[in-house]
């Protein structure tokens, strides 16, 4: 399809493929409770066994069975549903498959209960609310009224055909150099094992947020929310954050020396539910229209660096490792962030043993210089420079204390 100055190319697909995830033939080599190698359809398949629900001998292991493969399953980014080979055996015992989302959530697809004798396909819908990508953890049986003994085999998902390559994602405008963050008025950190307060390091940050559990502040336009994840959204969580959500937007709309809102939240996938999720950005997306004043979610210790934006509001998530640095200007024209993604360790280069061996058995090693010390070869004392995230240290004054 095209357009005086579009082209977009749609890929069409009839039906579904079938993708195999795990043919069993190692079935030696999944571990659990309950779970060994058995008959498969054909070849080699793995083994349930489980005791009956609620019998006088059974205990809480013996009526589940589980077993997790040698390494975890990734399941196609549009992969509809998995298809699963159970041998029933009449036990009403449930089969099920465990899965973990891109936000490190749980999900378990969980089969009907086995009322045949013999092979049978199953097909487990996947939930179209979990967070891409999936994998699969565990294969697992739930006990049913008999003692059972189920056998599976060839676990596969069904995905539409793929079309086209997706190209990457473009990412968004915030993600920005080291020039463009030192462009903005000021700067700040985020670092998950730092415990906030003044940035010493000389990336020129006026402070490190590193913890949730500080009070709300205003800091150079901005009024920083810091919301705590320790309870649950059912456990009252929820309305403790979204009440405190809504005086942090009526005071930051009263405040003419105000113009944006950060909500700083540790990451924690199972804390807030999905309502409670876009209730907040609900609420964020409404202080923009109605105000005129930015908005941002910031998330520490997240799995992996990511930005992006939802209604206008900005959402950042910092991971468990390095230093993130935000350039901020809350009352910019375009946009009010500019973020510079903490850089990636390097892979570091083997030395080969045999030529370590060799090297030192014929004398090719030389000391190094410690500081202070002259080098013998030149004459001259070595220059050393200090290093933070891979780039020489710039030596610049930072505030002796948080905001």
């Amino acid at each position: 399809m095209s357009g005086a100055t579009v082209t977009a190319e749609l890929a069409l697909g009839v039906g579904l493929s079938d993708r195999l995830l795990a043919d069993l033939e190692d079935a030696d080599r999944w571990t659990g409770t309950g779970a060994g190698p058995g008959e498969g359809h054909p070849g080699r398949g793995l083994a349930l066994t489980l005791s009956a629900a609620g019998g006088a001998e059974a205990t809480d292991a013996a009526q589940t069975a589980a077993a997790s493969p040698p390494r975890p399953l990734r399941v196609p980014e549009l992969a509809r549903s998995l298809s699963l080979w159970v041998n029933g055996d009449g036990s009403g015992a449930r089969p099920a498959v465990e899965l973990a989302d891109g936000d490190g959530g749980v999900a378990t697809l969980r089969g009907p209960a086995v009322d045949w004798s013999g092979w049978r396909e199953i097909s487990l819908p996947l939930p179209a609310m979990a967070e891409r990508p999936l994998t699969v953890t565990r294969l697992s049986a739930a006990a049913g009224p008999r003692p059972a003994r189920l056998l599976l085999d060839t676990l596969v998902a069904r995905t539409p055909p793929t079309g086209f390559a997706r190209p990457a994602a473009a990412p968004d405008p915030i993600v920005a150099t080291a020039a463009q963050v030192a462009s903005r008025p000021w700067r700040f950190a985020l670092q998950s094992a730092a415990p906030g307060g003044a940035d010493r390091t000389g990336t020129g940050a006026d402070f490190v947020l590193g913890a949730v559990g500080r009070a709300a502040f205003v800091h150079r336009g901005v009024r920083f929310l810091p919301l705590d994840a320790a309870r649950r959204t059912l456990d009252g969580g929820g309305l403790a954050r979204i009440r405190a959500l809504r005086a942090a937007l009526e005071a930051a709309a009263r405040e003419p020396g105000t113009g944006a809102v950060a909500v700083v939240q540790q990451y924690a996938p199972g804390s807030a539910d999905r309502k409670e999720v876009a209730l907040q950005l609900r609420h964020l997306a409404e202080f923009r229209r109605t105000t005129g004043k930015r908005a941002a979610v910031v998330t520490l210790a997240a799995p992996r660096f990511a930005a992006g934006r939802t209604e206008g509001v900005l959402t950042l998530a910092a991971p468990r490792t390095g230093r993130t640095l935000i350039g901020a200007d809350a009352f910019a024209a375009g946009d009010w962030l500019s973020v510079l993604p903490p850089m990636p360790a390097p892979t570091p280069t083997p030395v080969p043993a045999a030529k370590a061996v060799a090297s030192a058995a014929s004398g090719n090693v030389r000391p190094v210089a410690a500081s202070g010390t002259h080098s013998r070869r030149t004459g001259r004392k070595p220059k050393y420079v200090q290093y933070e995230g891979f780039r020489p240290a710039r030596r610049e004054h930072a505030p002796d204390a948080a905001p």
